[in-house]
This record gives C-alpha cells, structure tokens and sequence, in this order.
C-alpha cells in the first residue's frame, strides 16, 4: 500500500510538471517571445524567435532585421520567473536599455506623492530590491511576470 501511495506522488508530481511546461510553452509561443523582443529592442524589427522550455528555466532567442540577435534566459521559480539573464546580444544599443531610460524618465515625472511613495515601498518590499536599483531586465521580468499571471 504504501508503494502504491509513493507511485501515486510520483506520478502527480510528473503530470503537474507536464501540465505546467506546457503552460509556459503556450505562453510564449502564443506572446513571450514577442513580448521579450520588444522589452529587448524595441525599435527593432522582429524576424524570428525561438524557445526552450525545460524545469529550471525558458531560453528565447531573438532575430531582428538587420542581424541582431539577442538570446535570453528567464529563471523559473514555482509557477512563474525569477529573473532575466542575457546570454548574447550583438544590437548596438544594450538589450534592454530602452526600457531602463524609459522608466527612469517615467518616475522622474512624477511629484512625491502618498500614493507614488506606496507603491515604490511596496514593489520594494516584494522584491528586495530598491527600485532605483532596478534594471532594464528587471522591468522586462516584471512585464513578463503580470502578463504571464494574466493570461494563466
């Protein structure tokens, strides 16, 4: 009885596992990749991607007109990421950049404020990092993360 019990685990264990990678797989097939493409260089034009899903991780690798390619890694963690690591880029600007200047620029415009305040405390807080510190990647991981919640 208690082998059968054990089998059984096993056996829920693996199809939890199946049942989510082909959750990621659908993600970024169906928008991921797209998504990082346009996180990544967001002027460029995309001619291509692909992905790879295993256990631990998700690799994306991007082709823009032009000949830039840029290839990434996002960490899994439970049921969603827990970072974004580039493993190659030959764009001239650095991946990701874009987006770092653009949201630098958007939070300098705001004035202090109760509720700017709050919500800097709070990203803070869950992230154990101070925004300030945050980069382009950093971003890109939490688009990547509401956007997968949102469609899972």
């Amino acid at each position: 009885m208690k082998s059968r019990l054990i089998i059984f685990a096993l056996l829920l264990s693996v199809t939890w596992a199946n049942a989510q990678n082909e959750k990621v797989e659908t993600y970024f097939h169906n928008k991921g990749v797209a998504l990082l493409a346009n996180c990544a260089h967001p002027t460029g034009t995309i001619e291509g991607g692909t992905y790879s899903v295993d256990d631990q991780s998700v690799i994306v690798d991007i082709v823009y007109t032009g000949g830039t390619r840029t290839k990434l890694r996002l960490d899994r963690m439970g049921s969603g990421f827990s970072k974004v690591t580039v493993l190659y880029d030959n764009g001239i600007v650095p991946a990701f950049a874009f987006i770092k200047v653009v949201s630098d620029a958007i939070l300098s415009q705001y004035k202090d404020s109760d509720a700017k305040n709050e919500i800097i405390r709070e990203l803070e807080n869950s992230l154990d990092k101070q925004l300030s510190d945050w980069s382009g990647s950093d971003w890109a991981l939490l688009l990547v993360d509401l956007d997968y919640f949102s469609n899972n």
